[in-house]
């Protein structure tokens, strides 16, 4: 049997199925990217580029560079693993240059066992990619994102303005300034 070919039983008779010839590339001009916090590690085809594994830093002109060697490959698609939230500054700038980036669960591609290094595992995001077997996971637009940062940052003002007045009110107390005596006054009279 060849190395491609998988044997597949059933109850009635066995057949070889040669995977090369179920499988198609549905994309070809993808690349792969696992992020780490400190360096990101990018795979594309062979046949754009004999360099095609590279690593680049976690600074945003590294996050450049890559997108500047995206663009140079003719790159149309980029998938990453979400880890953290160490991919939202590489997904915005990929995003912002016009590429399709797709961010995947990173459960996805690391059901496979037998990878174990960065660069198999960009190597395999590749490849899974090129396949179109990656589930996109769900991004909001860069607006909604935007408002729920807003949102966000609403909510915990609000938060922190309340923890702010127990600290004066705390403050006032062990200087024995009785703040609560003449509110209580002024709300009588």
């Amino acid at each position: 049997m060849k190395k491609s070919e998988t044997k597949i039983k059933s109850s009635k008779a066995s057949k070889k199925v040669n995977l090369s010839d179920e499988l198609t590339k549905v994309r070809l001009k993808v690349a792969g990217v696992d992020i780490a916090n400190n360096i990101h590690y990018t795979a594309v085809s062979p046949h754009l580029t004999k360099d095609n594994i590279r690593n680049f830093g976690a600074f945003t002109a590294d996050l450049h560079r890559m997108a500047d060697w995206f663009s140079e490959l003719g790159i149309e698609s980029v998938a990453m693993e979400a880890t953290g939230i160490y991919w939202q500054s590489l997904y915005e700038i990929l995003e912002d240059r016009g590429f399709d980036v797709v961010l995947v669960n990173a459960r996805y591609p690391k059901n496979v066992s037998g990878r174990k290094s960065d660069v198999s595992d960009c190597s395999w995001i590749h490849t899974l990619h090129s396949y179109g077997l990656l589930p996109a996971s769900f991004i909001p637009t860069q607006d909604v994102r935007e408002f729920r940062t807003y949102v966000r940052q609403r909510q915990q003002l609000t938060k922190q303005k309340v923890q702010h007045m127990q600290h004066v009110g705390k403050a006032l107390q062990l200087m024995n300034v009785k703040i609560q005596n003449v509110i209580q006054i002024l709300k009588v009279n």
